[in-house]
């Protein structure tokens, strides 16, 4: 089996542009339900294309665009090599008010044109496409609050297949302001408000990214996810169980990292000293996880200090 690693990522959450920032905030156990800033601009050639985007696509866009710039990927000579596996479980949500409004106020003929294709879950990845010149694999996972670590699995295995030489794989989700304050504060409250935001890896063949002395920031050695009604922790540990014998690793060798959704905060456990500088999946599911419903989780492997 190929050695899958990543050289790149890109994260935009509530606690601002960069996978560090999200990291501290998680770890710390840092509230993510308030007002971020403003989407970062990314240096497109056309100025309107940017001004066509809707809100998800933007924050994917810069995610993805960050991811390839660390990376040093020669994504603008090379686009036919890259491709595009992400997950979301709410898509385009604002687009897609926006448009159900009108049809229920009999309006519909008023309604923008340019609405409707923004409303399909693919969207965010197709806008990626265009702007950056990626001409790979392109496939959007729309399974509920573990979408985006189903992007993530399914961009391994397209890497390891040989079908893509680089995959741009992770998550992205977008909320409406009053539905977050609703589930925040209001009567409705169930405990967990939502949350948005964008995170995307760079993958690669260790091979490949030696070759090009890349920078590499860490092994993704496997990717296990499952679902399962509350919260319960002996599911969490047989995934993690699973992960360790697939890649015959221990605890030793790896900073392992574990996710479960938890009342009010998302918790973190892991079973290595080092697991306060995990950024990869921690990142993922942090943008992955929204909504009511089944608990997402998932093990992810990661090994540093990866040599050739």
């Amino acid at each position: 089996m190929k050695q899958v690693v990543i050289t790149g990522v890109g994260a935009l959450s509530p606690h601002g542009e960069g996978v560090l920032r999200m990291i501290t905030a998680v770890t710390q156990g840092k509230a993510g339900v308030r007002i971020g800033g403003p989407i970062p601009k990314v240096p497109l050639k056309s100025k309107n294309r940017r001004l066509r985007l809707d809100r998800i696509s933007k924050m994917a866009l810069y995610a993805a665009w960050a991811a390839l710039e660390e990376s040093r990927y020669p994504y603008r000579e090379m686009g036919e090599t890259i491709g595009i596996s992400l997950g979301t479980a709410t898509g385009g949500l604002d687009q897609s008010i926006k448009l159900v409004s009108k049809l229920f106020e009999n309006e519909l003929d008023f309604a923008a044109p340019m609405i409707f294709p923004n409303t399909v879950k693919n969207a965010a990845a197709n806008q990626i496409a265009i702007a950056l010149s990626i001409y790979g694999t392109n496939i959007t996972f729309a399974g509920g609050p573990g979408s985006a670590m189903q992007g993530v699995k399914e961009g391994m295995i397209l890497i390891c297949a040989g079908k893509e030489r680089a995959i741009l794989a992770g998550g992205l989700e977008e909320i409406v302001e009053k539905e977050a304050e609703a589930r925040k504060n209001g009567p409705t409250r169930s405990g967990e408000p939502a949350g948005e935001g964008a995170c995307i890896l760079l993958l690669e063949t260790l091979d490949d990214a030696l070759k090009r002395g890349a920078d590499i920031l860490a092994e993704l050695s496997i990717v296990e996810t499952g679902y399962e009604e509350g919260f319960a922790s002996p599911r969490m540990e047989a995934l993690y169980a699973t992960a360790m014998e697939k890649t015959g690793l221990s605890p030793g060798e790896t900073d392992p990292a574990i996710f479960q959704r938890g009342a009010g905060a998302a918790t973190v456990s892991a079973v290595a000293p080092s697991a306060g500088v995990i950024f990869s999946g921690e990142s993922l599911l942090a943008a992955g996880i929204t909504g009511a419903g089944p608990v997402a989780m998932g093990a992810y492997a990661i090994r540093y200090g990866v040599e050739g």
